[in-house]
């Protein structure tokens, strides 16, 4: 069999035939084999929430409708550094009368108050954090008072 044009090459199929040349051939589509791919397997996952209404796109999550920034109350620990500053003051009053049983509180206040400097620090936005530098000054001056009271009363030889 000839092709009707006579320049073109007669194609011959990969068992050495040439194809019959009443059927017109159509192209055929090619298949490409693609490996199956694993499907990511979730497994006990919880309902998702379902909203019911509009939506205010605007918002994020933590944020109020006015653009105010949400703060969440923290429980603190008291620390007693507005206590500890009335003691302080009351040891300063009695400690012109010498060394005591102030004094001994005095001592504790103090050294109750050095433990906490670093509240600021370790827990930022305390209520008490301001209070406690001033307490620990008030309860040092109640230590330091009542030590003067005695030098300048065995000085002056009362």
């Amino acid at each position: 069999m000839q092709p009707a044009d006579g320049n073109a090459p007669i194609a011959n199929s990969p068992w050495g035939e040439a194809p019959p040349q009443t059927i017109p051939q159509q192209p055929q589509p090619q298949v490409v084999y693609q490996p199956p791919q694993p499907q990511p397997q979730v497994m006990h996952q919880a309902p998702q929430p379902m909203m019911m209404g509009t939506v205010n796109h605007q918002m994020n999550q933590g944020a109020s409708p006015f653009n105010i920034p949400v703060q969440y109350q923290q429980d603190y620990k008291k620390i007693y550094a507005n206590d500890w500053f009335i003691m302080g003051i009351v040891s300063c009053v009695v400690g012109f009368m010498g060394p005591g049983l102030c004094w001994l509180i005095s001592l504790v206040g103090a050294i109750s108050m050095a433990t906490k400097l670093n509240i600021e620090n370790t827990q930022p936005g305390h209520p008490e954090a301001e209070k406690v530098k001033s307490a620990l000054i008030v309860n040092v001056i109640a230590l330091i008072l009542p030590i003067v009271v005695m030098v300048v009363m065995i000085s002056s030889g009362f």
